[in-house]
């Protein structure tokens, strides 16, 4: 049986947090991490996705540094959840500090042009996706592979039109194709957004 069942209530079935655990970690309390998830919740789905992204390589740090510990001082793997959550709280901060900074230097007047990138991504990220089908299945299904083959095997836009129709039996017109691929990859750029599987 799994140690992180000792940690559900048998009576209500409900999960016990050990809210030490997320504040030691956070250094926040129940309030200050409660905005910080209210706040992430109002994101568009490509910040949320970042800041998973971003929160995977905390906890990669953090679990690093936890095999240096002495056992003793180590994190019980039955805590794994507060630990996983209290690391999407820190990733929240770090966001949040990051729109922080933004919104200083645009009261100074200065990188207006960064700024109102960065803002019109955010803007792009909430709001629903209304791309046409054809769109929206390349973003979905063919933008991943198309990168694969353009940055990492180094073909031309013709042979990646014949890929795809060989291969995945759709057809784009390579302009479609190379105009499509730039446009995606600018918009995940600009939301902060460099390096994702598209689901």
């Amino acid at each position: 049986m799994s140690t992180m069942t000792n940690n559900i209530n048998k009576i209500t079935r409900t999960y016990r947090v050990e809210e030490s655990i997320l504040k030691r970690i956070s250094g926040l309390n129940c309030t200050e991490r409660r905005s910080c998830i209210s706040w992430l919740s109002r994101q568009g789905e490509a910040v949320q996705i970042e800041a998973v992204r971003l929160q995977h390589d905390l906890l990669r740090i953090f679990k690093n540094n936890q095999r240096f510990l002495p056992i003793i001082m180590r994190y019980d793997v039955a805590y794994r959840a507060e630990i996983d959550h209290a690391h999407l709280i820190l990733t929240a901060v770090k966001m949040m500090h990051a729109e922080s900074q933004l919104k200083r230097r645009s009261e100074l007047n200065t990188n207006l042009d960064e700024i109102q990138d960065y803002r019109v991504a955010r803007i792009r990220a909430k709001r629903k996706d209304k791309a046409s089908p054809k769109r929206t299945k390349f973003k979905k299904l063919h933008y991943q592979l198309v990168k694969q083959l353009r940055e990492n095997k180094g073909l031309t836009w013709r042979e990646i039109q014949g890929y795809l129709e060989s291969h995945n039996q759709v057809k784009y017109g390579y302009s479609w194709i190379c105009t499509m691929y730039l446009k995606i990859k600018q918009e995940l750029t600009l939301a902060g957004v460099t390096d994702i599987e598209i689901p």
